[in-house]
């Protein structure tokens, strides 16, 4: 790896300068360590790649997840607005029969006492403590 330059550019230029290694380790070793290098390189670049789409995959999944939080939340307010509306309508409709039901039962025994005779005893009864 001593004579490889950046790059791999030129590999017996390299040799060359080294002096005695390049007696030493001939040009082949040289030219086989740049592949070796080359190859170190396309590797780092592979991994870089990876974490890329790694990450970008991973920021997809987050923004996914966020977007089905929120459906999810106006969703849920969307049903408990109108699970609240639909209690609101129901005690109002609750109201209005029981204040029909009311003046209905006054109305009947306001009729009731007011009517000659009474038969009832009970009717009788609540009439005249109800003139008191």
């Amino acid at each position: 790896m001593i004579l490889i330059l950046p790059g791999c550019q030129s590999q017996r230029k390299g040799a060359r300068m080294v002096g005695l290694m390049a007696r030493v380790i001939n040009y082949r070793a040289v030219i086989n360590a740049c592949v070796v290098y080359s190859l170190e390189k396309i590797a780092v670049v592979a991994v870089v790649a990876v974490v890329a789409v790694v990450a970008v995959v991973a920021v997809v999944a987050v923004v996914a997840v966020v977007a089905v939080v929120a459906v999810v939340a106006v969703v849920a307010v969307v049903a408990v607005v109108a699970v609240v509306a639909v209690v609101a309508v129901v005690a109002v409709v609750v109201a209005v029969v029981a204040v029909v039901a009311v003046v209905a039962v006054v109305a009947v025994f306001g009729h009731i006492c007011s009517s000659r005779p009474l038969t009832f005893p009970l009717f009788r009864r609540c009439c005249v403590e109800s003139r008191r």
